[in-house]
């Protein structure tokens, strides 16, 4: 039987995790950009490019590119970020139950200005709205039951079966997501997937992992663009603070922009995107509940 290992061995190899991503040197301060348990679940820098060079491939082969991604558990960013960073990937929508972890995660995506195409909803993955077909869905469920913590854990510890994401088994959000062009899970080497109708399931050991991909049997047409995001996936406070950027900044261009259409046109939805970029300090996101007005 194999021992727990010792989580500060972690802490020798930070680079692993974050990094160089966007030509950016991440500089990741423990309690800041993660802790010692969530370093343990975080998928680390090399093997979540794999994973989305493997995603990337498999899309370009259905002709589904650019395409977007629902991150349904994304912790503290390990494969968001690397999503992201990818030129092939429109936007993602990343979640993350704790509080305390997706506000890491928004750290983590500021640190790297990757914030433009990054959305953070606040609360749950419920699912992937219908309207946004051909995108990829990505799980990363938690290995281990739920009174066994990551960094004092064993590979004896691994579920192999039955895994759930809130309250539905990955079979049951496979079989939601017949929109989507594919499923792609991480789970632990020997993990039994059952029936799934209507899906093609391939597989593929990667190291420690082995990733699940599930591709619903009816061909999707290739889009034209993809749906852009809309605020229905954004959290309720990120639209508060573009709300109050965008009335800022209306009064603001007046001086500049005496003409109102001129300045409605500087602050379209498109523009905004560019907006929030600029009034986001590099390791302050807006959305975690507080404001331009406060930096």
């Amino acid at each position: 039987m194999s021992k727990p290992k010792d989580p500060k061995r972690l802490l020798q190899y930070l680079d692993t995790f974050f990094g160089i991503r966007n030509n950016i040197k991440g500089d990741p301060k423990e309690g800041v950009n993660f802790t010692l348990e969530t370093l343990t679940y975080m998928t680390s820098h090399n093997r979540a490019d794999q994973i989305t060079q493997m995603i990337v491939d498999k899309m370009k082969q259905q002709k589904l590119v650019p395409f977007g991604v629902f991150d349904a558990t994304s912790g503290i960013g390990g494969n968001t970020l690397s999503f992201l960073e990818n030129p092939a990937v429109q936007w993602v929508v990343s979640y993350e139950l704790r509080p305390e972890r997706r506000d890491m995660l928004k750290r983590n995506v500021a640190m790297y200005n990757l914030a433009k195409k990054s959305f953070v909803p606040d609360g749950p993955f419920q699912g992937v709205p219908e309207k946004y077909k051909g995108v990829v869905l990505y799980l990363d469920p938690p290995w281990l039951p739920e009174h066994i913590k990551g960094h004092e854990s064993k590979k004896e510890d691994y579920l192999l079966s039955g895994i759930k994401i809130g309250n539905f088994t990955l079979e049951q959000w496979i079989q939601s997501c017949k929109h989507c062009a594919m499923v792609v899970m991480r789970v632990p080497p020997g993990y039994r997937l059952g029936q799934i109708p209507g899906f093609d399931i391939t597989s593929q050991l990667l190291k420690n992992s082995l990733v699940i991909f599930a591709t619903p049997r009816k061909q999707l047409t290739p889009l034209p663009s993809l749906t852009p995001i809309t605020k229905s996936v954004l959290s309720p406070e990120e639209s508060r603070w573009r709300k109050g950027l965008r009335n800022f900044l209306r009064e603001t261009l007046k001086s500049i922009l005496p003409k109102e259409e001129n300045r409605e046109q500087m602050l379209s939805n498109n523009s905004m995107d560019t907006w929030a970029v600029c009034f986001t300090y590099e390791s302050y996101v807006a959305h975690i509940g507080k404001n331009y007005e406060k930096i």
